[in-house]
Formats: C-alpha cells, structure tokens, sequence
C-alpha cells in the first residue's frame, strides 16, 4: 500500500508539471515552483539531473546580466 502511495503522489507531481507547462514556458525555476506547486525538493533534483539547464533561479533582473 504504502508503494501505491508513492506512485500515486509521483503521478500528481508529474499531472501537476504538465498543466503548469501548457501555460507556456517557465520563465525560471521560482515560476516552475509557483505554477507548477512542486517541491524546492523536486526543483532541485530536476535541476541535478540536468533538466532545468539555463533556466535561470528567479524572475528578477540583475544588473549583472546587462554586463
């Protein structure tokens, strides 16, 4: 049962990811986060794996990006 479980909530995660991503594309991993409600956890692990590659950590601007 408690397997069950873990697929169950993996299953959510991943319905939650693709609704978020039919909004259009992420503008950063903090709007993956809000749109999408996956875990800082989750986040992280996607983003080891290589799966958030250039997506940059926030929304806001830095005056070194216009260096």
């Amino acid at each position: 049962r408690i397997a069950d479980d873990g697929i169950y909530f993996r299953i959510l995660a991943a319905d939650a990811f693709v609704e978020a991503a039919a909004q259009g594309p992420f503008l950063s991993k903090d709007d993956l986060r809000q749109r999408s409600k996956l875990s800082k956890t989750v986040i992280d692990l996607m983003a080891d794996l290589g799966l958030l590659e250039g997506l940059p950590e926030s929304n806001q601007l830095s005056l070194f990006d216009f260096g």
